[in-house]
């Protein structure tokens, strides 16, 4: 088999990575809610990794668990400065960097090493064990990122409250499916009053709900 042709399948695969951080040494929660995370240490896998390969961002600890979802943005590189250089609490002593881009940021809602423990899937799923750089698959990629789709489908709409309509009446909320008594259908705040001849207040017509 040509070896040039084993190179360019290799490096056309996109490949899955866990990439492990201890919050002891770094703050990677205030590098991830300002936005700062933009590369990791790479120590193992250097000739691997690459542009486009998935991430599963995984912080140890007493809540350890995959606080966000990232892709491969570089090669490996020589570490240069970066925006979170100054969130280290150690040191930092790492030689080679890869970028990163942050694809899902569950920084306030991870998915916790609880949450994993019972998914035969995942049995053999490298995080927790020491060091940074671990090789996942696919599956248990797509199994955390159908958990984190989940997540955002179940999370609850903020409560919208509309100014008073039609002499006081109080639209509802976004949350509640109750019909004012002069309007057909459901209200909610967001849709259309089908009654005929009823007249949208202007607070309707722009959406303005503030």
């Amino acid at each position: 088999v040509n070896k040039t042709y084993i190179k360019f399948f290799d490096e056309s695969v996109i490949k899955y990575w866990i990439f492990q951080g201890n919050p002891k040494i770094f703050d990677f929660k205030t590098a991830l809610r300002n936005d700062l995370l933009t590369d990791w240490t790479v120590s193992s896998h250097k000739k691997s990794i690459k542009v486009g390969d998935k991430v599963i961002i995984w912080i140890t600890g007493s809540k350890s668990g995959c606080y966000s979802i990232a892709e491969v943005t570089s090669a490996v590189h020589k570490r240069t400065p970066s925006p979170d250089d100054h969130l280290w609490k150690e040191k930092n002593s790492s030689e080679s960097r890869a970028n990163i881009k942050i694809l899902h940021n569950l920084v306030d809602n991870p998915i916790l090493k609880d949450a994993l423990k019972d998914i035969k899937d995942l049995a053999n799923f490298n995080a927790g064990n020491q060091g940074t750089n671990f090789s996942a698959n696919k599956k248990q990629f797509d199994i955390l990122l159908n958990m984190i789709n989940k997540k955002q489908v179940k999370k609850k709409p903020a409560v919208i409250t509309a100014p008073p309509l039609n002499g006081g009446q109080q639209c509802p909320s976004i949350e509640e499916q109750d019909c004012p008594a002069d309007c057909e259908g459901v209200w909610a705040c967001w849709g259309e009053c089908t009654t005929p001849n009823f007249q949208q207040p202007p607070w309707r017509k722009s959406r303005d709900f503030t």
